[in-house]
């Protein structure tokens, strides 16, 4: 029987290592709000804690844009986003620790329809002036536009014109998300001075020295290399503690 039927295949996700770390992420629960204060106090001393202040000096990554932080250095920018993350010798340890931080925030005025983010005046979901950015992008830093480009086909308003009918009107489809069989996972390991990870990704980050492992990844479509903030995560942590995470 095939290994992906009979549940005997090995992903990332089940890769153990001894003395592993398991680390658990601290989420926004709301957004756009900035982080007033991070508090770790009550964490136990034998969990591993990553506050944003202990990332600070790391480079920005983003697959389009390079605006995103491994933990937030400005506003958060939507529910669910990283804004610290703790390491335990257990999974339960490590999800009692998280509870265990308090972040303290000021929330922001924020837009939540295309047309309200292009408004004059409307606020910043990023302030892309001086970001990098691919080659072929467009962003004008004074909006909410990622990109403009005009598109030029057809008879445009001639063919309207000799059209036998002719429908407006505006339309919405719902978000969607694929869902690959393997979850996003991470593990990191340094060893001899060099990093080796097990990534649920074809795609593997040339770093040196770095040594990257994807056991049979199951799933991708450009998915799975768009969230890379757990990964640098796992890796920090494990500089940190000097022990493999996941």
């Amino acid at each position: 029987m095939n290994e992906r039927v009979d549940a005997s295949i090995r992903y990332a996700i089940d890769v153990e290592r001894p003395g592993m770390l398991h680390a658990r992420l601290v989420r926004a629960p709301l957004a756009p709000a900035r982080v007033v204060a991070v508090d770790a106090g009550g964490v136990a001393g034998d969990a591993v804690c990553l506050l944003p202040e202990d990332v600070r000096d790391l480079a920005r990554y983003g697959c389009i844009i390079r605006d995103q932080d491994v933990l937030p250095q400005g506003p958060v920018r939507h529910v669910g986003e990283p804004v610290a993350a703790v390491a335990a010798a257990t999974e339960r340890a490590a999800r009692a620790a998280a509870e265990l931080v308090l972040v303290e925030y000021d929330e922001l005025p924020g837009v939540y329809e295309p047309e309200d983010a292009l408004a004059d005046g409307a606020p910043l979901v990023h302030e892309l002036g001086g970001l990098e950015h691919a080659s072929d992008l467009r962003p004008d830093p004074d909006s909410n536009a990622c990109h403009r480009f005009r598109l030029l086909h057809g008879r445009g308003e001639a063919g309207l014109e000799d059209a036998d009918v002719v429908v407006e009107g505006e339309w919405t489809c719902a978000g969607a998300q694929h869902a690959p069989m393997e979850p996003h996972a991470c593990t990191a390991e340094w060893a001899d001075g060099r990093l080796t990870r097990q990534v649920t990704a074809y795609w593997k980050q040339r770093l040196q020295p770095m040594h990257a492992i994807a056991p049979e990844p199951v799933g991708d479509a450009d998915l799975k290399h768009a969230d890379r903030a757990p990964r640098w995560i796992a890796w920090v942590e494990n500089w940190l503690c000097s022990a493999p995470t996941d």
